[in-house]
């Protein structure tokens, strides 16, 4: 009888899951992606299959339009299934992952390996952390900082340290929200924000870390109407993320 295997297509590269899925701008601000999937079905008899994907919670399924739902396998052989995503001009600035799935009546359904994607950065920016990816209060360290590279210009910067809720907000503290040609340092391109952990206060909140979100939002200054006297204030709009940072209490 055989049974059914579903994995994401690499183009032949060796890489460890969750695989990374391309997402561009397609010149409109609506960023676009594709992901294959790749079916093998090991048994010695043809099989319909039914296909879809499983986003991961607080990724609408919407994003994603499969381009062939039902098909079929052919015995001992591989056949690819894509997935077109498409995210919201605004929003979404988080990492996401979706697995998928295939199943036949009769046969155990599979299901893949993660793949992930993220709202691109523009030409020429880039985010970095230190420590890298997540910090082990366990080790000692108390102080995240999160630089952000990008082209020189003008306007200020922002930065939202992304926590869950307002509990765990309480246990960071940043060294200056707002930074720009105004601010303390010159703009040169790059900018570091330094953030201070209670740690004392989280290993007594029982949680064993916790994950945040942290992202920069650019100010500007939306158009005025023709015939408008007011003078509009700044507004902020996001511009960069980092994809998750982890706090853990470790030990």
């Amino acid at each position: 009888m055989g049974e059914l295997e579903i994995s994401v297509d690499t183009g032949g590269l060796i890489q460890t899951p969750p695989i990374d899925v391309n997402v561009a701008d397609d010149g409109s601000g609506m960023p676009r992606g594709t992901i294959t999937f790749v079916i093998h079905n090991t048994g010695t008899d043809a099989v319909t299959v039914t296909f879809d994907v499983l986003p991961d919670e607080g990724t609408p399924a919407s994003w994603f339009r499969v381009e062939n739902d039902q098909f079929t396998v052919p015995a001992d052989a591989y056949v690819q299934a894509g997935v077109q995503i498409t995210m919201p001009a605004e929003g979404g600035y988080e990492r996401h992952h979706l697995r998928g799935r295939v199943r036949s009546p009769g046969l155990a359904p599979a299901v893949s390996e993660q793949g992930r994607f993220s709202r691109p950065l523009p030409p020429g920016w880039r985010l970095s952390s230190y420590p890298d990816t997540y910090l082990d209060l366990s080790y000692g360290g108390r102080e995240i900082s999160f630089s952000f590279h990008g082209p020189s210009a003008g306007e200020r910067l922002l930065f939202d340290i992304g926590a869950p809720d307002a509990e765990s907000a309480g246990w960071f503290s940043v060294d200056q929200t707002v930074k720009g040609p105004f601010g303390l340092e010159p703009w040169d391109g790059t900018f570091t924000w330094r953030v201070n952990v209670n740690a004392g206060a989280l290993i007594a909140s029982g949680r064993p870390g916790v994950w945040l979100q942290p992202r920069v939002d650019i100010e500007y200054f939306p158009p005025i109407s023709e015939g408008d006297t007011s003078i509009p204030g700044p507004e902020w709009k996001p511009c960069g993320y980092w994809f998750g940072y982890g706090v853990e209490v470790g030990g």
